[in-house]
């Protein structure tokens, strides 16, 4: 004869539900990054800063002072959307508090006696297990009307960035026309050049938090509804169930288990402010250019000579540890440009009217890291750019002659070169 465990199975069935509410809790705690009221007033430092900085522009000059004014604007919606997160905050710590203390009170009740409600005598710790849950369940609808409101303050942000975004773009575009100029030799001014190196950066950072707002707490949405979806199964086993017997060994561990790493969770999340909006500046563009490498690259070639009028007669390459751009000038006036100098120095060798490419030595892997060219009148530009990559080079071997111009591809960087 078997024993009839339906109320002890029926038990352990609660408490395995409750310990799957407090693991899921816990790690979605891990998991979020909710903007804390310093972060906010870094983004509307930010904002203020570009504002300010555009106002008085000698770079984007058309579009500054316009640019300016809606950063000013967005600089007030985010003030507001601040106000709100920080009563979500303020809510959602109380709510994980909460969760953690009434885990324990449950976790009390089951372990204060050896038969745990072995008859109708112990129908108060029942209620008072259920009151635990009611606790937990009165906290869902308070928290779910704050996060609606700051999810509504940060949709207003979106519409705000969109608008804002499109007039940045056309800044941005602005300034790197004014840094062609620049790069081209048509301004011979290196300040000028920094500080339009600088205001596109600067412009790039804003669209860049722009863009990183909102997803995490969709998130936090969602786990409210999966949260009260889990409370509400926990409580209405309670409902079904008027006598119960102590759970097994297993379920009570793994409920003990999962209040232990709520608190660690929830500590956590008291200390740590948002990750989003802490990344320093120059490193947010460091890793923007590591990334440009490997972006799609855009194909193009150059003829040295178009016709007998119209030919190269200077190259231009900018390098650091790679080659950022190269530039063809013709004799006609026209220049063909590739890539993005930035900040790194250009080197200038003049070409002659009928020379052609004899040698051609480079480095490559997932950008062009270095080149040579010998000419066919024995010339070099001398080695350019770092030493990472494999090398490569190509030769001329077909008696006189030589290679009539190159080929490759460019993102922000040359990706790729060859000889034509």
């Amino acid at each position: 004869m078997k024993e009839d465990n339906s109320e002890s199975d029926e038990s352990d069935s609660i408490f395995e539900n409750l310990a799957k509410m407090a693991e899921s809790t816990s790690k979605k705690i891990d998991e979020f990054d909710i903007p804390g009221t310093s972060v906010m007033n870094k983004y509307r430092a930010v904002f203020i800063n570009l504002g300010a900085l555009l106002n008085r522009s000698d770079v984007i000059i058309n579009n500054g002072a316009q640019i300016s004014r809606v950063l000013f604007e967005l600089s007030d919606h985010y003030r507001e959307a601040g106000k709100e997160i920080l009563g979500f905050r303020r809510q959602a710590d109380s709510f994980f508090e909460s969760l953690s203390s009434e885990l324990d009170d449950v976790l009390d009740i089951v372990n204060k006696k050896e038969n745990f409600w072995t008859n109708d005598l112990d129908m108060d710790d029942i209620i008072s297990v259920k009151q635990r849950l009611r606790v937990l369940q009165s906290i869902v609808p308070d928290l779910r009307v704050q996060l609606g409101r700051v999810i509504k303050a940060l949709k207003n942000i979106e519409e705000k960035s969109v608008h804002t975004q499109g007039y940045l773009m056309t800044g941005e575009k602005e300034a790197q026309e004014v840094l062609k100029q620049h790069w081209l030799g048509s301004i011979a001014d290196y300040n000028g050049r920094a500080r339009a190196e600088e205001e596109r950066k600067q412009v790039l950072y804003v669209l860049q938090l722009l863009k990183d707002m909102l997803p995490n707490l969709f998130d936090f949405q969602d786990f409210l509804e999966e949260y009260d979806k889990q409370l509400q199964e926990v409580y209405s086993k309670f409902e079904n169930v008027g006598t119960m017997y102590k759970p097994s060994k297993k379920a009570l561990n793994r409920l003990i288990s999962a209040a232990k790493k709520l608190e660690t969770s929830h500590r956590n999340f008291n200390g740590e402010e948002n990750r989003l909006g802490q990344k320093p500046k120059d490193h947010l563009f460091l890793e923007d250019e590591m990334n440009a490498m490997n972006r799609d690259c855009t194909e193009f070639n150059v003829k040295f000579k178009k016709s007998d009028d119209v030919y190269v007669n200077k190259i231009r390459i900018w390098s650091t540890h790679f080659i950022n751009a190269l530039a063809f000038y013709f004799s006609d006036g026209s220049i063909e440009m590739f890539g993005t100098p930035g900040l790194s120095e250009a080197f200038d060798f003049e070409w002659h009217k009928d020379e052609k490419i004899k040698r051609f030595v480079f480095r490559f892997a997932s950008v062009v890291y270095g080149l040579e060219i010998i000419t066919t009148e024995g010339r070099s530009t001398g080695w350019h750019g770092g030493q990472g990559g494999r090398a490569f080079y190509t030769e001329y071997e077909w008696g006189i002659g030589g290679f009539e111009g190159l080929f490759g591809s460019f993102s922000k960087y040359i990706c790729s070169l060859e000889v034509l």
